[in-house]
């Protein structure tokens, strides 16, 4: 299963990485007749951006994240701020 613990949830780079990460993984172990990998993914805080929030995380990157597959886990301190729709869409395990 793959699995990443952090301090700091990804950048929206990243998030876009890792989905398309394991949509990969899914789909050759779909073609093989292999069952679907679970993925998790754990973190403290929300990445808070560079260079005036540049990259920072938000709540449609964890709803990117959720959409690919991945669980995700993380106190309610690291959520970024619920600002906009996808909030509402993404479902966080306490951590």
């Amino acid at each position: 299963m793959p699995h990443a613990d952090s301090s700091s949830l990804p950048c929206t780079v990243c998030v876009d990485e890792l989905s398309g990460f394991l949509r990969d993984i899914r789909a050759a172990r779909a073609a093989a007749g292999t069952p679907a990998v679970q993925a998790r993914i754990a973190w403290t805080e929300a990445y808070p951006g560079g260079r005036g929030g540049l990259q920072a995380t938000t709540t449609q990157s964890l709803g990117i994240l959720s959409g690919a597959g991945w669980t995700l886990a993380a106190p309610a301190s690291g959520l970024p701020p619920n600002d906009n729709a996808w909030a509402a869409q993404v479902h966080v395990e306490p951590l």
